[in-house]
């Protein structure tokens, strides 16, 4: 959104424009009417304040009193946008309606594209209609033969509540196979559209189907699949587009050259033209916003239903307002506002304003009655920001200042100070304040390098900051250092928004100003041109249509991206697992062995009153003497079981007899077999047999 417009200067130099206070602050086509709007804006005061400028008490019917007409520029706009959206809900229940079984829409008939251009070798665009007339004879009979298999009559006319269909004044016919197109026509379609090359023209031979039920488009379209001469489909019943309309557009190739079918539902068609031109109406409105029309157009669509017609009665615009100020719904208000404000919509500041007003009543509302989370906390700052900015729009400088100033102190405290919508805040609230020039432009050195080390220079925020730095030191009469602001943010914005964004242009527009001041004539001449240059609407929707590819590039790869990283977290996860439980495996046929051993030791050794060297069975009859001393059993240390398995490790100290002469065997004996048995004293081997290197008695 940017700072808030300043207040404007006590004098302006003669002869010299006025450098714009901010790229988006000048409301747009109503500067000049004097119709106040829905809203007298003399309620300055929120709900619950009992300052200055509040309502009085008491009075009834000053509510009825506050709200004026809308401007009537205002009443056309908005009517023309909500008709809009009418025909598209029209459109929308036509399909329900002719469209049962959404045939259209099924799999095998989705949108292709395997040439993009004419495959001819052409040299010319006069060998390209040479060419195009060749065919037109083939393509004519073809389309003819398919209309009549499809069970169309090419040359009946198809009916609409029985009515024929006109379009440009005359009847048209379910065929109609169209003139060569004009050269005149080709030229500017492949100079604006095409980037100049003729080739990228499809349509030099066209035709349209119109059909009166699902089935004669399926048909149609069915047959035109099977012949294999389709190179490009474009299923606007399976997708269609955002005002409603539905059809089929198919490149054909006959005898070498490609060639244009368009397929339509009667009942559709019949609402085509009075569509285009809403659009057209729209497209121009809306021309100048950097928004893209599709997002302009889903907001339109939020406002919801709120008349079309003109005038105060039932059914007008203005009533349908008024109702929506009454009824308070949050998302048809803030759709509202953006569409008729100054900085994305039609520029109606004083309509603007008690919408925003409105929307943080809500808000405020709401606060009372809920527990506030951040969310909502944020939610509500920004109600007072938006306010604040219509305020400014309508020179109501001192609720504009009080509003920027509970927005700024509440993101100081949510987001922290050097955050982007707290020094946004920041640079409106200094704008709008009751301070001196100086200092204000002191203020506003201070907020441009804080916003460049917090934020950097790419940030609109900061280039919206050093813009407003740039109108007060012209104001003040600074000329040079304003120049140098501009220049800055010039070049920031063309880089970071590019040439044609309106913040870059409006910044232009206020360097040739102060170059006109400083008196480099030809300096201001440069960038007055540069500031009226403009993106025609097909350059702009290309542009959309390029950003929008980009972006779903851009989703694409971070797409596949997140799916590789998943993928590789879900190996490595699995190789964790894997060899977590192989160690787990491992420790459990560790215990498993380290138990086998413990009780193949237990039942090689006396209690632990018993020396650990008389278990070395150095000398003849150690057993019997371990009998004898434990009643004829060998006691285990923990339970009485033995086993033939391997004995656990022992001390050092156990592989010596009581002369510490090293020995390998032990002599053991086990109750259960009554037998004796050996037990190396390295390995833990366990035989019975007695070993061949046995130096022990």
């Amino acid at each position: 959104m940017g700072c808030a417009n300043s207040k404007p200067p006590a004098a302006e130099e003669e002869g010299v424009g006025e450098v714009s206070t901010s790229p988006m602050a000048e409301a747009r086509g109503h500067e000049d009417v004097e119709v106040t709007g829905i809203d007298s804006g003399d309620d300055t005061t929120s709900p619950g304040d009992d300052g200055e400028g509040g309502k009085e008490e008491g009075g009834e019917g000053e509510e009825e009193d506050s709200v004026k007409p809308l401007i009537e520029s205002t009443q056309k706009d908005l009517s023309t946008l909500l008709g809009m959206i009418e025909l598209k809900n029209k459109l929308n229940s036509i399909a329900e309606t002719h469209l049962p079984k959404g045939d259209m829409s099924k799999e095998h008939f989705k949108s292709f594209k395997s040439v993009g251009e004419q495959e001819s070798e052409a040299k010319d665009l006069d060998e390209l209609y040479a060419e195009a007339e060749t065919a037109m004879t083939e393509f004519a009979e073809l389309m003819r033969k398919v209309t009549v298999e499809s069970g169309i009559d090419p040359d009946a006319y198809p009916l609409v509540e029985g009515e024929r269909i006109s379009k440009d004044g005359l009847e048209r016919k379910s065929l109609t196979v169209a003139p060569l197109k004009a050269r005149e026509r080709a030229a500017m379609k492949f100079n604006k559209v095409c980037d100049g090359n003729f080739k990228r023209v499809l349509d030099f031979v066209r035709c349209s189907i119109i059909a009166e039920t699902e089935g004669q488009l399926v048909g149609v379209l069915e047959r035109m699949l099977k012949l294999k001469v389709v190179v490009r489909l474009v299923n606007r019943f399976k997708n269609p587009v955002q005002t409603g309309i539905r059809e089929v557009i198919m490149n054909v190739r006959v005898g070498g050259h490609l060639c244009e079918v368009q397929l339509h539902l009667a009942p559709i068609f019949k609402e085509k033209a009075a569509m285009h031109i809403f659009h057209e109406d729209f497209c121009e409105m809306l021309s100048w916003s950097s928004e893209p029309y599709g997002e302009l157009f889903k907001r339109v669509e939020a406002i919801g239903s709120v008349g079309t017609g003109t005038g105060e009665g039932e059914g007008s615009v203005a009533k349908g307002v008024r109702d929506l100020l009454e009824e308070g719904n949050l998302e048809r208000l803030r759709a509202l506002a953006d569409i008729v404000g100054r900085e994305k919509g039609i520029g109606d500041v004083s309509c603007e304003e008690p919408l925003r007003r409105k929307i943080m009543e809500v808000l405020e509302s709401a606060g009372v009655r809920v527990r506030r989370g951040k969310k909502k906390k944020l939610e509500l700052l920004k109600a007072y920001f938006d306010l604040a900015y219509a305020s400014s729009g309508i020179d109501n400088w001192a609720e504009s200042e009080r509003f920027y100033t509970q927005a700024k102190e509440g993101y100081d405290e949510e987001l922290g100070p050097d955050s982007e919508r707290a020094i946004e805040a920041s640079c409106s609230l200094i704008v709008a304040s009751e301070i001196s020039d100086e200092e204000m432009i002191g203020q506003l050195w201070d907020l441009v390098e804080r916003a460049e080390e917090a934020l950097g220079m790419e940030s609109s925020v900061t280039l919206d900051t050093l813009n407003s730095l740039g109108v007060k030191l012209d104001d003040n009469g600074e000329t040079e250092a304003a120049r140098g602001i501009f220049e800055r943010c010039w070049e920031g914005q063309e880089s970071a928004l590019g040439e044609y964004h309106e913040d870059t242009l409006a910044t232009a527009e206020n360097l040739s100003i102060v170059y006109k001041k400083l008196g480099d004539e030809e300096k201001a001449a440069e960038f007055l041109e540069r500031s009226l240059q403009t993106m025609s609407r097909e350059e702009r929707e290309k542009l959309d249509r390029a950003r929008a590819a980009a972006a779903a590039a851009a989703a694409s790869l971070k797409a596949d991206q997140e799916k590789t990283a998943a993928l590789a977290a879900a190996k490595l996860k699995k190789e964790e697992e894997k060899a977590k439980k192989e160690a787990e495996d491992l420790e459990m046929k560790n215990k498993f062995k380290r138990t086998a051993l413990q009780k193949a030791a237990s039942a090689a050794h006396l209690d632990d009153s018993v020396d650990a060297g008389a278990g070395a069975g150095a000398g003849a009859g150690t057993v019997e003497k371990w009998k004898a001393k434990t009643g004829g059993k060998v006691k285990a240390k923990e339970k009485e079981e033995t086993t033939t398995a391997e004995a656990a490790p022992r001390s050092g100290e156990e592989f010596w007899d009581s002369a510490k002469k090293r020995i390998k065997w032990a002599r053991a004996f086990s109750d259960d077999y009554n037998r004796e048995y050996y037990i190396n004293q390295e390995t833990q081997e366990a035989v019975w047999e007695k070993p061949a290197d046995f130096d022990g008695e």
